[in-house]
């Protein structure tokens, strides 16, 4: 059960999270790469590539993501217009496993549903960790390159590479919090084995029958064997390697998280002056509670005269029977 309410806290947290500024995707696509099979078409695609990323949107032009993507890349000598390539007669494929951080940025102030533009260009720059594993069909098995070191390397080759992506492509709203994304992205990578090529041939009189095929397959065809030790087996450069994709994107979003700090201050202050009219013109309309009643205060400088009221007219017959001398006159 406290697992549960875990389960539930986190739900909670990561909702309000993302009814911020959060954006999630994926897309579809190919894959391609640039090297020893390759060295001059920078567009030429050999593989399939899918891709899916989390992205944190920081306003309508920046935001930084991360990314996951898988590909796959191959390149093969004997389909290639180059008589030198095809007399080396060398195959590869390779599947590119690619966690990466990116920054983005928009050339168009781009917020789904709540902005004002509809589309925007955007170009992004990264850094990118890439695991990789060449491979070649031989004799109707495939095997891993790498363990086999066919350049006589004194210890297999890192299967982990870094690379710096960078690239470009264009977003469309069209429908509510959707997005419709095109783009391409390239890697210049820190090895130059994506493809088991690198360096020159080397001597491997005493390695085994199975490195000696697949490091020099020359005269598979032919039956003469151009490896020799020492010669020129690859260019000496490191790889790249590229995804292009169409994709689609949900971005949770509100209008007010967009609106930079500054502006959401001048909103404010455009607003206080209605507010504050506003409540004037509520209380001018409010109905004025009625006066309570009053009762007269009393009169306590004035005393009552508790003397007898009496006739001072000697004459009067009221006074009869008193003395003359004993009746007030009222002096």
């Amino acid at each position: 059960m406290t697992k549960f309410y875990f389960f539930l806290i986190f739900i909670f947290f990561t909702t309000q999270l993302m009814a911020q500024t959060w954006e999630v995707g994926g897309g579809i696509g190919g894959s391609g790469y640039i090297g020893d099979f390759n060295e001059h078409n920078v567009v030429q695609i050999s593989g399939v590539s899918l891709g899916a990323y989390v992205k944190r949107n920081y306003n309508g032009f920046f935001s930084t993501k991360l990314n996951y993507n898988y590909g796959v890349i191959t390149g093969n000598d004997s389909t290639s217009s180059s008589q030198q390539f095809r007399n080396r007669n060398l195959s590869f494929v390779t599947s590119l496993v690619e966690l990466s951080v990116i920054n983005e940025f928009n050339f168009f102030d781009y917020i789904p549903q709540v902005g004002k533009n509809k589309f925007t260009p955007f170009i992004y720059l990264g850094l990118a960790a890439v695991k990789y594993n060449p491979m070649a069909d031989y004799n109707g098995y495939r095997y891993g390159l790498r363990g086999y070191k066919t350049e006589g390397e004194a210890t297999p080759y890192s299967k982990l590479a870094f690379s710096i992506p960078y690239g470009g492509g264009i977003k469309y709203n069209f429908s509510g919090a959707f997005t419709l994304t095109a783009d391409i992205g390239y890697r210049n990578t820190t090895t130059g084995y994506l493809d088991d090529v690198k360096g020159n041939y080397p001597n491997l009189s005493s390695s085994p029958v199975i490195t000696k095929a697949l490091s020099d397959r020359s005269g598979e065809k032919t039956g003469v064997y151009i490896g020799t030790a020492g010669s020129q087996r690859g260019n000496g450069g490191n790889d790249t390697y590229f995804f292009t994709q169409v994709g689609i994107a949900y971005t949770f979003n509100t209008e007010t998280c967009f609106i930079p700090s500054y502006e959401r201050i001048k909103v404010e202050k455009a607003e206080k002056p209605k507010k504050e009219k506003k409540k004037k013109e509520d209380k001018k309309q409010k109905p004025a509670s009625p006066a309570k009643e009053t009762k007269p205060k009393k009169d306590k400088s004035k005393k009552k005269d508790l003397t007898p009221a009496v006739n001072t007219n000697p004459n009067s017959d009221s006074n009869k029977g008193i003395p003359k001398d004993t009746i007030r006159t009222g002096n």
